[in-house]
């Protein structure tokens, strides 16, 4: 037997006696569930998908941490079931990084290359563990693009792309300053940078995330 709906009509006759019929507080979470944040964007479910970093600026400490947001943006899209296929971010990196600054190719050729159908396409534009030098709060900021290979048509229809920006909470740590910390507190970044990155393209749990961390 199903209970749900008597338990809904229950919590909420209790509450309409109590507040006036405001439901709010834990009777609300119990019937509907934590609060969700839609999904910016609905990727085509069936067409691969592949994610671009691109860092031609170097905001990016290393290369490596191209690999790291693509590779768990992807792996999040994935294991949502944003989409069926998703295409090794590496493959399309790899062309990237062989192309002319000064002959670029266009994103849709790289993805055709690699077999995509469509891309996930960002820009990197600020990525540090602290705004002032002081203070150990990791943040990013990036611009995001959704590129149809066969169509060449974009979401956002903006041309500089949908805004994203990840803050993460202060640490109570000192700045590192080791080689082996500073990278690993780098890739902790990049890591919640893919996730971010990922929920633009389904839909959360709007408390799962930290404190910090929003749209820009």
């Amino acid at each position: 037997m199903n209970l749900r709906p008597l338990l809904a009509a229950v919590f909420t006759s209790c509450v309409c006696v109590l507040t006036g019929c405001n439901i709010v507080g834990p009777a609300y979470v119990l019937i509907h569930g934590p609060e969700k944040t839609p999904a910016a964007y609905r990727l085509d479910p069936k067409k691969p998908t592949v994610v671009l970093v691109d860092d031609r600026a170097s905001v990016l400490p290393r290369r490596s941490l191209r690999t790291t947001i693509a590779g768990r943006a992807s792996q999040e899209i994935l294991n949502e079931k944003a989409v069926e296929t998703v295409i090794d971010a590496k493959a399309i990196q790899a062309l990237l990084a062989r192309d002319p600054a000064d002959r670029p190719t266009p994103i849709a050729t790289l993805g055709m290359k690699v077999q995509a159908q469509q891309i996930v396409y960002v820009t990197m534009d600020k990525f540090a563990l602290s705004s002032d030098g002081a203070t150990y709060q990791p943040f990013a900021d990036a611009r995001v693009k959704v590129i149809d290979v066969e169509t060449g048509r974009a979401w956002p229809e903006q041309a500089e792309g949908h805004p994203l920006r990840v803050v993460l909470p202060i640490q109570r740590d000192d700045l590192p300053s080791g080689a082996g910390v500073l990278a690993k507190a780098q890739e902790a970044l990049a890591d919640r940078v893919g996730v971010e990155l990922s929920r633009l393209f389904y839909r959360f749990n709007t408390n799962d995330r930290p404190m910090d961390t929003r749209p820009n």
